[in-house]
């Protein structure tokens, strides 16, 4: 598995990418009437996604779905994932109307680790503006950064997916050859490149590392830390949090000191990004997204 090779893309392609970086450049009142109408949309046709989004809620924060806090609290999600969106957008296409804090704690974590001679692995969560994140990611290394992805089942999605991510500078290693994806991330390792997995999302097969997640026993997907323990490499949590119109902050963590891999478990190593996971959601938690089915028990 290596990162996606330079192709050409469809003019359907095109045409969305054009469509997005329209909206790029929406004034304030226009998103947030967008937004509003999205909203309402999701209401009336997303049942099954409010249901998943409902029963975490519970699971979490005990709140009942007909509960006035549980409705709030769903409001304030929808409404966080549309502002994140058109922020995320206005990074991407115009990149210089962002402020971005914590960017320098970050590249001065990278640096150190990238220091230790190995390559490094970044984990982060469904949780603000992870595009963004792998972005901020390729900026502040000093070395090639690839991400895992899953690949979409239709075409178009996977080739405006290949655009976006070349756009940030973020490389693909597309998950669907999973023996093949192992070999080339130990090869990239080697070669001192860094890594990012997105893990929060339950793994295949809903076989990882059980660790506490919340307070419930939740599987984990095993990759980052089976690669760290693999290469004796850092582990650093990077999270994209909007905290304004056109405003985010990196938060990010040393979760694995270099040359300290070997010394832990798998499931020491999980459970560390697990509970940095949570850290974070439970600072921010209106920006994570609740529609995954995250539980066995859902």
């Amino acid at each position: 598995m290596s990162s996606s090779p330079p192709r050409s893309f469809s003019l359907a392609v095109f045409i969305l990418w054009g469509f997005a970086g329209s909206l790029a450049y929406l004034p304030l009142f226009l998103v947030s009437l967008i937004s509003t109408l999205a909203l309402a949309a999701w209401r009336l046709f997303r049942q099954d996604n409010q249901h998943i989004l409902f029963i975490n809620i519970n699971k979490i924060w005990g709140l009942p779905r007909r509960s006035s806090f549980a409705q709030r609290f769903a409001h304030q999600v929808m409404t966080s994932q549309f502002e994140v969106f058109f922020d995320t957008l206005r990074g991407i296409f115009r990149p210089h109307t962002l402020s971005i804090a914590g960017f320098e704690e970050f590249q001065q974590r990278l640096t150190a680790g990238e220091a230790y001679g190995r390559g490094q692995i970044l984990v982060t969560a469904h949780l603000g503006s992870w595009e963004l994140a792998g972005k901020y990611s390729a900026q502040a290394g000093n070395k090639p950064f690839f991400a895992l992805a899953k690949a979409p089942p239709q075409r178009i999605f996977r080739q405006l997916m290949e655009k976006l991510r070349r756009h940030l500078e973020v490389r693909i290693l597309w998950t669907d050859n999973h023996k093949r994806l192992t070999r080339t991330m130990v090869k990239l390792l080697h070669q001192g490149a860094n890594l990012g997995f997105v893990m929060d999302q339950k793994p295949a097969g809903r076989q990882g590392p059980v660790v506490d997640f919340f307070g419930h026993p939740t599987p984990f997907v095993a990759g980052p830390a089976a690669m760290a323990h693999h290469r004796d490499c850092p582990i650093i949590s990077v999270f994209c949090l909007r905290v304004g119109s056109g405003s985010f902050r990196l938060i990010s963590t040393t979760l694995v000191a270099a040359g300290e891999a070997r010394l832990l478990s798998l499931e020491e190593i999980t459970q560390r990004c697990a509970s940095e996971i949570e850290r974070v959601v439970r600072l921010y938690p209106e920006q994570w997204n609740w529609q995954y089915k995250r539980w066995v028990f859902l």
